[in-house]
């Protein structure tokens, strides 16, 4: 494709990577449209974007997103990308930047005036045969962190960084001259990991993508089937353990990058087992993008990008490099290893001190999720806990009870850090790019403990008589909520013989109490609170 003269060669960069007007470029749209297509899309919906300095990009297909990306670029607007699609999160946007235009593909219920419908552009069939260059300082899109960790924080990334980091994802994946393939992405155009594997690679190699964002295996089954070339998937660890657990048959793979949280090895060895294809990780975050590469299938290590360096500390680790821009610090912790390489043991942001010892509940959730049988798995530090502080932990398995999942850990993790209690629950609560907030894992915590919490009214029948003028709750009461917790937590047991029980304290009507009963083998232990009072304890047989 020609190059479009808009301004001096050595402070702009392409548009776009393609050869030739005629090269595919996005496919399955439906139909395939070309590159020069494209550009005549996003010039189209440029010229129709109203003054201002910001655009919110909301579009689902990654078709829409690209050209409302493209047109912003075009008309020097900055995009925003929010984490999220929900009416909150992009009105929010609107507030903070106002003269900001919403686009999408699809129009929102009670669409705001600054709402412009992107659809009406994608079937245009003009062909630009010029390729626009683009400032290379300009703000080119403005991320988010997800919120995992509190509020999400805006993090802008120039065109410039965009396009050199995309340079470097295609010579760390060895893709050359880079004919003859095809991208595929599962994960949304909106989150880091998003913008840098399914729009900015492609767009730097000139190689072409699929239009939507297949999420089930028959969909990604069918994206293959339609690509006719050698296709790299972009996934998340959670659509690869949907595929494993499916008769899921990739046709024309040729590789598979994984981001957005940890990926067992297990899970990549299985992977590449039964397709025949390398799978390969990306370390990075919203504030840098991609800083190291692995296959976790032959390698715990990282491996920094060339462009970067890593430099590992007590605060976490200082990213640095030309398209970094001002060097960053991660809350992670990296250990040094032979030949420039580093092990990640963790976050300093989510330390947590339980016994007198402290660890990560990062690390500890990954030796959850290693664990065979476990399809994924996270702790949990209640609020309030103080000195006093057990984790919980939460688990997804079709096939391993809590007792197994306990007896594995125990082999893995220091004792003070099994988890009390332990969960198994149909699935996690995770966002569209597989992150776990904080706040949705106090709501599960708040569901599944709901049952171990418990207050008798003085109204209940139970109440009149026992002790009149000084009421206390009879004990065969607390241990008929001991059986309740322990049929709930123990599907398919039911309590036997109590082996003992000893009461160490009143619990008077309406005050709130707690029920924690852990599992060794058919032996399970109670212990009943009010705070930190010991009410009663026990040991109780299943049968």
């Amino acid at each position: 494709m020609q190059e479009a003269a808009t301004c001096s060669r050595t402070d702009t960069l392409p548009m776009l990577g393609y050869r030739t007007p005629e090269d595919p470029m996005l496919l399955d749209a439906p139909g395939r449209i070309s590159a020069g297509q494209f550009v005549a899309q996003a010039r189209a919906l440029a010229a129709e974007l109203p003054e201002g300095t910001h655009v919110v990009n909301l579009c689902e297909s990654r078709h829409a997103f690209l050209v409302a990306f493209g047109a912003a670029l075009l008309r020097g607007r900055v995009s925003m990308l929010p984490p999220g699609h929900a009416r909150g999160d992009w009105q929010r946007l609107l507030t903070q930047y106002p003269g900001a235009t919403l686009l999408g593909d699809v129009v929102p219920a009670d669409a705001p005036a600054a709402f412009l419908d992107v659809s009406r552009y994608l079937a245009i069939e003009t062909v630009s045969p010029d390729v626009p260059r683009v400032d290379a300082a300009a703000p080119a899109a403005i991320l988010f962190t997800s919120g995992s960790t509190g509020e999400p924080v805006a993090h802008t990334k120039t065109w410039g960084q965009l396009w050199s980091g995309a340079q470097t994802w295609a010579e760390v994946l060895g893709w050359g001259e880079a004919r003859g393939i095809v991208v595929i992405g599962s994960v949304q155009p909106q989150h880091m990991f998003g913008l840098e594997a399914t729009v900015m690679l492609p767009l730097r190699a000139g190689v072409p993508m699929h239009a939507h964002r297949p999420l089930l295996p028959s969909d990604v089954e069918a994206a293959l089937a339609s690509s006719n070339a050698a296709a790299w998937w972009m996934a998340t660890p959670l659509h690869l353990r949907a595929c494993l657990a499916s008769s899921f048959a990739p046709a024309g793979l040729a590789g598979i990058v994984s981001s957005t949280m940890s990926l067992p090895a297990a899970s990549a060895r299985a992977a590449e087992e039964r397709w025949g294809v390398a799978v390969h990780e990306i370390y990075g975050s919203t504030e840098t993008g991609a800083v190291a590469l692995r296959r976790p299938a032959r390698d715990e290590a990282w491996t920094p990008l060339p462009d970067v360096r890593l430099e590992p500390g007590e605060a976490g680790v200082r990213v640095s490099g030309e398209r970094i821009g001002e060097p960053v610090v991660l809350n992670d912790i990296l250990e040094p290893q032979p030949g420039g390489r580093l092990l990640w043991r963790g976050r300093t942001s989510d330390l947590v001190k339980v016994g007198g010892k402290r660890e990560s509940l990062s690390a500890l959730d990954r030796r959850l999720q290693e664990i065979s049988g476990v399809e994924d798995g996270a702790f949990f530090l209640p609020e309030g806990a103080g000195e006093l502080a057990r984790l919980a932990a939460f688990y997804v398995s079709a096939t391993v009870d809590a007792e197994a999942v306990t007896e594995a850990l125990r082999s893995q993790v220091d004792a003070v850090f099994l988890p009390r209690p332990l969960y198994r629950v149909a699935a996690l609560p995770r966002g569209a790019n597989g992150k776990l907030s904080r706040p949705a894992l106090a709501a599960l915590y708040d569901a599944c403990h709901a049952p171990e919490r418990f207050t008798v009214p003085a109204t209940h029948p139970s109440i009149a008589g026992h002790f009149p003028g000084d009421p206390i709750v009879p004990g065969a009461l607390i241990l008929e909520r001991v059986a309740q917790v322990m049929r709930a937590q123990f599907p398919g047991k039911r309590p036997g013989v109590l082996a003992s029980a000893r009461f160490h304290a009143p619990l008077r009507p309406d005050e709130a109490a707690m029920i924690e009963a852990r599992r060794d083998g058919n032996r399970v232990t109670f212990e009943v609170r009010r705070g930190e009072t010991l009410l009663a304890s026990g040991i109780w047989r299943l049968d």
